[in-house]
Parts: C-alpha cells; structure tokens; sequence
C-alpha cells in the first residue's frame, strides 16, 4: 500500500509540475528488505510485512491471513505461532500415561503395517530405505 501511495504522489507532483501548478517534489525511496524475525518469513507480494509460512499478506485486512506452519519450537495457538510452555514434570506424566495405556506400542504396530503395505506398492524402493525407515519408528519417537 506504501508504493501505491509514493507512486501516486510522484504521478501527482509530475502532472502539477507540468502544468507549474506547484513544484516538484522530491520523495524519498521506498524502504529496503525488511529482515523478518522469528521463523517469519517476507510475504512476497507486500515488501515490508512478514508472515508465518504458510501464510499470505491481505491487503484488504491489513494482516496475515492462513494457517500459519509454526517452525520448532513453536506452537499454533489462536491463529499464531507462540513458544511452547509446557511443565516437564506434566510431559513425564503424559509420557508415562500413554505407555501405560499403550498407545505408543499400539502406534508402532500401525506405522509398521504401513510400511509393509508400501514396501508391497512401492518396489522399486530399495529395502535399505524400508530397513532405516524402520528403525526410526519407536515408542519413544512417537510419544514425543
């Protein structure tokens, strides 16, 4: 929106001063790169504003707009990407928690029936990959 006001003002100033209606006036340069901070990113269609990836600049709402993808450390809470507070002791519980019920032994058990099913559709893929794909998939990876 600032460009649009500088170049209307220089098509303003040009006219006047040809018909010497009023002198020229000398506006100044558009700002540089803004350096975005955070994890945002420059929104590429309005310089000067910065955005969650994942989201777009609205010009008509004056903010980002979209689902922001919150990088590490973050979370999304209430449209934006906030750090993540949680208490250490609660996470040991939540952890112990889903042991007890077994929803992680339960997790390993469907992600490796997955990965039989795409070895089976995806030939083609050497078993290496399937082999250290595998070993990724644990308990303790799928709880945190």
């Amino acid at each position: 929106m600032t460009k649009s006001i500088i170049y209307l003002a220089s098509y303003i100033a040009a006219i006047a001063g040809a018909l010497s209606l009023a002198p020229r006036v000398a506006l100044a340069d558009p700002p540089g790169p803004i350096v975005c901070q955070g994890g945002k990113q420059a929104a590429p269609d309005a310089p000067g504003r910065c955005c969650w990836p994942g989201q777009i600049w609205s010009a008509s709402r004056e903010e980002c707009v979209g689902v922001p993808r919150c990088p590490a450390g973050l979370v999304l809470r209430r449209g934006d990407c906030a750090r993540e507070v949680v208490d250490q002791a609660k996470r040991a519980d939540i952890r112990k928690l889903l042991k007890l019920m077994g929803s992680a032994r339960m997790g390993v058990q469907a992600t490796e029936q997955l990965v039989r099913t795409y070895q089976i559709a995806l030939p083609q893929v050497p078993p290496s990959f399937w082999r250290q794909l595998s070993a990724q998939i644990t308990e303790d990876a799928l709880i945190e």
